[in-house]
């Protein structure tokens, strides 16, 4: 039963109320939208990084999302074909989203 419950979480997105992730493709880019919850309007360092489906780390990014807490960036997508999760850490919150390249 652990070893379902492991298998189970590492196929599903994380969620939070806090903060939100949406990984979209299109033609050759990875688009990567969403928004985080703040108390302060200010813009902070947020953290993306890109696994394949073996859990390998493929990309690894730091950027800025705006006073208001969205973002929304652009990437090269990844060239194998698979699902892929991206991996949004915001302060203690991390949020996922699953992809598929074709």
């Amino acid at each position: 039963l652990p070893q379902l419950k492991n298998l189970i979480e590492k196929y599903l997105p994380i969620k939070s109320r806090s903060a939100i992730v949406e990984a979209t493709v299109d033609g050759d880019k990875l688009l990567i939208a969403g928004a985080v919850q703040k108390t302060l309007s200010f813009r902070e360092e947020v953290y993306l990084t890109i696994f394949d489906q073996q859990g390998n780390m493929v990309d690894d990014e730091i950027f800025y999302d705006d006073a208001s807490g969205h973002y929304n960036i652009v990437l090269s997508k990844p060239t194998n074909p698979g699902l892929y999760v991206a991996q949004i850490e915001y302060h203690e919150i991390k949020v996922t989203d699953i992809f598929q390249i074709r």
